[in-house]
């Protein structure tokens, strides 16, 4: 990557995605809910609020409605279709409340130990899944009842996810916990036209320590395969990393594990990778899913951003293209497809009781409007500069070693035989100068952080001999205005000129590399 296409890349919109815009903001910590094309719904203090996103402009039409009742915020899981919506209440009891024009109906019970649930409209039927203990169970929402369809038994659904295709078969993707660490990976099918379905296949066991857990899953098909994308959360420092598991439909048995692992702009694995999401729908190069990484490696590329990848013939194809550039911690992706545009929403942590909304897309019309820079990006860019020049004053300590060996030398001189930097001034100068220089470029080149270095300087400074060669260039300079400087004095000596030159190499090559050696 040149650096010039590395410095792209610090923009604050990132084509062809626009610039995030915000458009909300929620109390809990979860992902907003997809309730139609270009709608979402979240929970705001003491409301339900109903957005509709305009993809072209990112401005935002909302609609308030009391929320139906306090223990919505027990565990804040619930799901919103027409006017029907689910939520788990206090005692992980399922609740069930339809709008009705000004006011929510009396709330009804539905299920108790309520651990995971789903929404979903086929072939104009309403879909409610539900994660009970030991079982997963289907549900038709009628008028003013449920009728339960089908159960699967299970042991405690941990995360769930119902993939229908094309032909109205829905594909659920199950995560079960099955005692603390240990975890199973199923898939089983629903013909959402007969009610005809297929018992839990074991996809895979997970067995993690018990300081560790999945924290996220998602599902889905492509119609050859199925893809689980899991979360975990290790350890006491709850590192995150995104793990894929892969199989063919037909033989859910031969289960592929991959680690998705997208690189930084150095070349080095991400640190954080979290909260895999797959879009709905099947792309022609394979499926699309969203996720958070940390790939900062310097402040240019502070935080964790968001990231789209894809699927494909049962593995992930390796790509990771960076959609947003917050330079924050981006959380809760969810991915939305409206004909050739995708709409991604995701959220960012404000305060510790509120959360932003942010949406972005690659909207043609909102990227071309929003992709310019304003005055505010300038100031955000100034911002910077102290980065920088703090880094610099690091690294002037640590470069007063330069000098060290070419001062020892002078200083014998100084000790012994004095008036030889008087008599010979332009001989120990540049035998001083060249003792720098050597000390300079060795340190550098031992000690420097050449992984920013390579990557932020043009191409044709990438090498080592590239890199001696602009400290003579540096040296050479000062030593010309040194030159012209010392044509002031009265009598000539070599440390006094050395002197010079060093406060003035010093200056110019801090300046001149600090912006590619801070990390």
């Amino acid at each position: 990557m040149t650096y010039w296409q590395t410095t792209a890349q610090v923009k604050p919109f990132l084509d062809p995605f626009g610039r995030s815009a915000k458009v909300g903001t929620m109390t809990p910590n979860r992902p907003v809910e997809l309730i139609g094309e270009n709608k979402y719904a979240y929970l705001k203090d003491q409301n339900l609020v109903l957005a509709t996103l305009d993809p072209a402009t990112e401005t935002v039409k909302e609609e308030q409605r009391p929320i139906p009742n306090q223990d919505m915020f027990a565990y804040t899981n619930y799901k919103l279709l027409g006017d029907d919506l689910f939520w788990v209440g206090k005692g992980q009891t399922l609740k069930w409340a339809k709008w009705q024009g000004s006011a929510w109906s009396q709330p009804q019970e539905v299920a108790q130990k309520v651990t995971a649930l789903q929404l979903q409209e086929a072939g104009g039927k309403k879909l409610l899944w539900v994660g009970v203990a030991g079982n997963l169970n289907a549900y038709e929402i009628g008028s003013d009842q449920l009728t339960l369809i089908k159960n699967f038994p299970h042991t405690n659904v941990e995360t769930l996810t119902a993939a229908l295709d094309d032909q109205g078969v829905d594909h659920i993707g199950v995560v079960d916990n099955i005692n603390g660490g240990l975890y199973k990976l199923t898939y089983s099918t629903l013909d959402t036209k007969t009610w005809q379905g297929s018992a839990p296949v074991p996809v895979s066991e997970l067995s993690l320590n018990t300081d560790s857990s999945v924290d996220a899953g998602s599902f889905g098909v492509d119609g050859q395969n199925g893809y689980f994308l899991v979360t975990y959360k290790i350890g006491k420092l709850g590192i995150k990393t995104l793990n894929l598991y892969s199989f063919p439909l037909g033989s859910p048995e031969n289960v592929q594990h991959t680690t998705i692992v997208p690189h930084t702009f150095m070349g080095d694995e991400a640190k954080f990778v979290y909260d895999g999401v797959i879009m709905p729908g099947r792309e022609q190069d394979g499926l699309k899913f969203g996720f958070v990484a940390s790939t900062a490696d310097s402040p240019r590329f502070e935080g964790n951003e968001l990231y789209i990848g894809t699927l494909q013939n049962g593995q992930w194809k390796g790509d990771a293209a960076r959609l947003t550039n917050i330079h924050k911690i981006a959380l809760n992706p969810v991915l939305q497809k409206k004909g050739s545009a995708i709409s991604v929403f995701f959220t960012e942590e404000t305060t510790f009781s509120t959360f932003d909304i942010y949406s972005t897309t690659n909207n043609p019309t909102y990227a071309e409007a929003s992709n310019k820079l304003t005055a505010d990006d300038f100031k955000m860019s100034a911002m910077q500069v102290p980065v920088y020049l703090g880094s610099a004053i690091i690294q002037f300590f640590i470069a007063l070693a330069w000098p060290c060996a070419s001062y020892i030398y002078l200083m014998y001189f100084v000790l012994r035989r004095e008036d030889a930097l008087y008599d010979s001034a332009s001989r120990h100068f540049w035998v001083a100068v060249v003792l720098y220089l050597i000390s300079q470029i060795s340190l550098f080149l031992a000690y420097g952080n050449l992984n920013n270095w390579r990557i932020y300087a043009p191409e044709w400074l990438h090498t080592n001999f590239a890199i001696a060669l602009l400290f003579i260039a540096f040296a050479l300079l000062c030593s010309l205005i040194t030159w012209i400087i010392r044509k002031t004095f009265y009598e000539r000596n070599a440390i006094v000129e050395f002197s010079y030159f060093t406060m003035l190499n010093l200056w110019l090559t801090l300046l001149g590399v600090a912006y590619w050696m801070t990390y």
